[in-house]
């Protein structure tokens, strides 16, 4: 995450905790940390420390809040990154989304889907198949793809963050989190 937005990152210490290498600094570093994945640990130090420093240097961080049913996951939970769920079309949490207190301060909900398009299915009442989407099955040959997942909700966060980046570069990470919950049906 520091490597990515311009700040020193450490390539190689000395087991104790002392830099001994760096990597070379980002000659194009990034206003937008998108995170994919997570861990239901809590967010540790290192994280908050991360965040944090990304957070001064003018970057937010995008974090999947994991598809679990369950609170928030690291690094969605940490402070100062945009914890993002899942919604249904119709406005309704997801079944399988991660939600809660994790995400109060910032959390963003988009559409993402569901994983079943079984419509009989009892927990699925509420569900949808997900978003249609471009992708690659492995084969090589592109197609179009049901998309779910709070992993695939956080990038289309990150792709609306970086909109309004193209229309105002010195936009704060206050203003950012500020123009996403304007911007958001309720």
């Amino acid at each position: 995450m520091r490597w990515a937005v311009g700040l020193p990152a450490c390539r190689r210490d000395d087991g104790a905790g002392t830099c001994i290498e760096f990597a070379p600094v980002n000659p194009n570093p990034a206003r937008i940390v998108n995170i994919s994945f997570g861990s239901s640990n809590a967010c540790g130090a290192a994280y908050q420390t991360a965040i944090n420093e990304l957070k001064a240097a003018h970057a937010v961080v995008i974090a999947a809040a994991g598809n679990e049913h369950a609170a928030p996951t690291r690094p969605a939970n940490c402070t100062g990154a945009i914890g993002v769920a899942g919604l249904a079309r119709d406005g309704y949490k997801t079944h399988y989304s991660n939600f809660g207190a994790g995400l109060a301060a910032t959390g963003i909900a988009t559409v993402s889907g569901d994983d079943n398009g079984d419509p009989t299915a009892r927990w699925n009442v509420l569900a949808d198949e997900g978003i249609l989407s471009i992708g690659n099955d492995g084969s090589g040959v592109p197609g179009y793809y049901y998309f779910w997942g709070t992993s695939f909700s956080a990038p289309l966060v990150s792709g609306a963050v970086s909109l309004m980046l193209s229309v105002n570069p010195s936009l704060t990470y206050a203003q950012i989190v500020d123009g996403l919950r304007r911007s958001a049906r309720p």
